[in-house]
């Protein structure tokens, strides 16, 4: 005669090991991580601190003072991430999210770097005048004297201009209206990087006209 023995009664505990066994047995491993290098300059060579770069509004850090962040991104192999820079105070912001493919590290263990630029709002214009004989000569800039011909003619004046702007530079001849040509210019657009302009001027003096003496008219008869 068999007998039938009575099934083990479920403790808590048994069930809370299969509920975390079942827990374990679906959840998918996380997606692996890529480190990145990112480079920020504002021109080339030239690095930039305090870009802050993010991803659909998560901040993964700023550019530090070589220009440099490391961020750390999860995905699948060959992905293309989009990363936002902003840009600090007087720099442009680029149009387009920096695009990052994410890759392993090479094997002599450098990381993928990637470069982004943040391109200054306003560049450096330096105007060099060479007027020779202009003595205490105003240089304006809207109306505005920014520098004064020294003993030798030369003057030295730096602007800062936005790229695409057109300036206008000129000499004011007012306290030396002997000179021609009066008031002369020199104008650029202003191109995406730092400038030396030559303003290279020389001035004549008119000629002094001298008057003729007249003919004395002989008095008395004139003989025929």
């Amino acid at each position: 005669m068999s007998t039938t023995l009575p099934a083990a009664r479920p403790t808590p505990r048994r069930v809370a090991l299969a509920l975390l066994a079942l827990t374990w047995g679906c959840t998918e491993p996380p997606p692996p991580s890529y480190q990145a290098g990112i480079r920020v300059e504002s021109d080339p060579g030239q690095p930039l601190s305090g870009a802050h770069v993010s991803i659909s509004g998560t901040p993964l850090g700023s550019s530090d003072e070589r220009g440099s962040l490391l961020v750390s991104l999860t995905g699948s192999p060959g992905d293309v991430v989009a990363l936002d820079v902003t840009c600090p105070d007087g720099h442009r912001a680029p149009e387009q999210p920096l695009s990052v493919a994410l890759r392993q590290v090479a094997q002599d263990g450098r990381r993928p770097e990637f470069r982004v630029r943040c391109q200054p709002l306003t560049r450096t214009l330096m105007v060099a005048v060479r007027a020779p004989n202009t003595q205490n000569m105003p240089l304006r800039y809207l109306g505005r004297e920014i520098a004064r011909t020294d003993a030798t003619g030369t003057a030295h004046a730096l602007l800062r201009v936005a790229p695409g702007e057109t300036v206008t530079v000129s000499l004011d001849t007012s306290s030396h209206e002997i000179l021609l040509p009066q008031n002369p210019q020199r104008t650029l657009t202003m191109p995406e990087r730092d400038e030396v302009v030559l303003f290279d001027q020389v001035f004549n003096k008119p000629k002094k006209h001298q008057r003729r003496s007249k003919t004395e008219v002989p008095s008395g008869p004139i003989r025929i």
